[in-house]
């Protein structure tokens, strides 16, 4: 049995959705899977297709060949075809229908054919199981974030502002609307589409937008905030409510950086964060200022110790590899 990967033809960029696709072929790298490549021509389609195929030919029955899903547009079609042939694993990096709170069957009838299936978490998976998929699927937990283990990284506990936040903030709106009681301690904002016409924007201190391996050593706050939607009070509208299933990568990205998180208390990340004791879960972001002034000194540095021991395994790749490593183990 051999196992295989599909390259993608992704490049680093200032969001997080290349950098966590370049990762996972990283690992993939690490761990010596072969690739199938080239892959993904926007120019000729059909001949992609057709490579793809030849490529295909190469391969026996018994192999494995492992895919980030979904596959860019226009190309999950393959994988029904493929499922036929080959044993396939897909890691899931988004799922479109229920993030934009579509039907799932447009999701269902690629997933469905494959042999394994790496879900981000827990409630993600019963997610799946719920409409329908019954093939395997593992937990991913979180998503691994590779960077220069030399890079520095900053020490948060003495930062001037409270929070940081960083992502697309073309789709952030709740920082236009912060508690007045936020704003006073502080919000360091990254990313692009950051709006200065916005009413309450000059009180938000808007750094800029860094590529995915520097930026964590740019950001600055105490924690790192994990947050969607267009309200403060909760996470809302499809964005929020995609939050109770998936693993914003940005939630990696502030580990790597060593900086304990504030999360959603429905997210599905929420869970997580209590058991590693990696920071503090919210209602509502009115919440933020009484509960991080409980949290003292030698408690925010329990919270960054445990960061670290998060940090040492999503630098090392190590949660996709135990994922693989539970698929692969029953080949």
């Amino acid at each position: 049995m051999q196992i295989y990967y599909l390259r993608e033809t992704s490049k680093e960029g200032r969001d997080a959705g290349s950098k966590a696709r370049i990762d996972v072929e990283n690992i993939f790298n690490k761990l010596k899977i072969k690739p199938i490549s080239p892959f993904l021509s926007k120019k000729n389609r059909l001949y992609t297709y057709l490579f793809f195929l030849w490529q295909l030919k190469k391969t026996n029955k018994s192999d494995i060949i492992v895919v980030q899903y979904p596959l860019p547009r226009g190309y999950n079609s393959l994988l029904k075809y493929v499922a036929k042939h080959r044993k396939i694993v897909a890691i899931i990096h988004d799922l479109t229908t229920l993030r934009f709170n579509e039907d799932f069957k447009d999701d269902k009838k690629q997933l469905e054919n494959l042999s394994y299936i790496i879900a981000h978490n827990k409630r993600m998976k019963d997610y799946l199981i719920s409409n329908g998929i019954t093939v395997p699927i593992i937990s991913l937990e979180l998503f691994d974030y590779l960077v220069n283990k030399e890079q520095k990284v900053n020490d948060h506990s003495n930062d001037s502002e409270l929070i940081c936040f960083a992502g697309n903030l073309s789709k952030s709106n709740f920082i236009y609307k912060l508690p007045k009681s936020l704003l006073k301690l502080g919000i360091n904002l990254y990313g692009i589409g950051f709006d200065s016409r916005r009413e309450s924007a000059n009180e938000l201190n808007y750094i800029g937008s860094f590529n995915s391996e520097d930026i964590v050593s740019e950001i600055k706050g105490r924690y790192g905030l994990v947050w969607d939607g267009d309200s403060s009070k909760y996470c809302a509208g499809n964005m929020g409510n995609y939050l109770k299933y998936n693993n914003p990568h940005k939630a990696s990205m502030y580990i790597a950086a060593r900086m304990p998180l504030i999360v959603w208390t429905k997210s599905a990340l929420a869970e997580f964060v209590k058991e590693q004791g990696i920071g503090l879960v919210v209602n509502s972001l009115d919440e933020i200022p009484y509960k991080t002034k409980e949290i003292n000194a030698e408690e925010y540095n329990h919270m960054v110790s445990n960061v670290n021991k998060v940090r040492d395994k999503i630098l090392n790749g190590l949660y996709l590899q135990n994922a693989l490593k539970q698929i692969f183990e029953k080949e």
